[in-house]
């Protein structure tokens, strides 16, 4: 690992965080609601992203494969880390490791949503 890597992941980072803060708030100007659309789509979009890209490094592009971070972990991480989680859950499922890939998908979502409760439970009863 470089230090120009780790700036590269860094600025890609900076650019992933900011794209999804200026589409967040045009859902928001578009009066859109009831559902976390802009959330969704982020999630969707870095999906589908995180596919191509990984599929991209894996073969077209391998010659560069290192550089795969400042995408994958720099611009998707901070654009969506869902992107990471569904690509994980995909690789064991598709690998065979059926349990695992579902250990992880049921984990991830339990543990996130565990996680979210306990962080607002705590807020509760810091501030009555």
């Amino acid at each position: 690992m470089t230090l120009k890597l780790i700036l590269l992941v860094a600025a890609a980072g900076a650019l992933g965080s900011t794209l999804r803060y200026l589409i967040n708030l045009l859902f928001l100007r578009g009066g859109v609601t009831g559902l976390p659309y802009a959330t969704l789509t982020v999630n969707v979009l870095g999906c589908f992203l995180a596919g191509l890209l990984f599929g991209l490094f894996a073969t077209k592009f391998a010659k560069y494969a290192n550089y795969a971070p400042v995408l994958m972990v720099g611009f998707l991480g901070a654009f969506t880390t869902f992107s990471t989680f569904a690509l994980e859950s995909v690789t064991l499922l598709a690998g065979g490791a059926i349990w695992k890939g579902l250990l992880n998908i049921a984990l991830q979502n339990l543990a996130g949503l565990g996680a979210i409760s306990a962080g607002l439970g705590l807020v509760r009863q810091i501030c009555r």
